[in-house]
């Protein structure tokens, strides 16, 4: 049976992996790391955000970067937001959520994600360039929109 929402993917195919996406993965844990643990190393926020940068800086360097990359920067990303209460990373790790839902999204209909593709090119220099454009290009655009609005904001006050 297929649904409305599901355009065209069946009920029994994304109905339970949206929840245990969304539910299980993101939102149950996040919400939990929120409640208990919400600033509770505030002041070390500065070594979250180093070993942050050096993890992603690892992971980056893999072989095939883009899944530890996408869910790196998403996990570690949010619940460190959370642990320092740095609300900017949160918005930060949202970007690489928004990477695994699109990837989930191109699992789902059966089509295999950009990037994944790009991994699989023989030619080690094309690939990384390819990948490069995709992993600068994308934050690059949330840091300078984050920019933009904290400007106006200030414009407004």
């Amino acid at each position: 049976m297929n649904s409305v929402l599901g355009w065209g993917v069946s009920m029994k195919r994304w109905v339970p992996r949206f929840i245990l996406h969304f539910g299980a993965l993101w939102f149950g844990p996040t919400m939990l790391m929120a409640y208990y643990f919400e600033g509770k190393y505030e002041e070390h926020y500065m070594a979250f955000n180093i070993a942050l940068g050096l993890i992603m800086l690892f992971v980056s360097a893999l072989n095939k970067p883009v899944l530890p990359s996408v869910l790196t920067g998403m996990f570690l990303g949010v619940h460190f937001s959370i642990l320092t209460h740095q609300p900017w990373l949160r918005f930060w790790s949202l970007g690489f959520f928004a990477s695994a839902c699109q990837g989930m999204s191109h699992d789902m209909s059966g089509e295999k994600a950009t990037l994944l593709q790009l991994n699989e090119l023989d030619n080690h220099d094309e690939r990384v360039s390819f990948e490069w454009a995709h992993v600068t290009f994308f934050p690059s655009l949330l840091f300078h929109s984050i920019y933009q609005t904290c400007n106006k904001i200030n414009k407004t006050k």
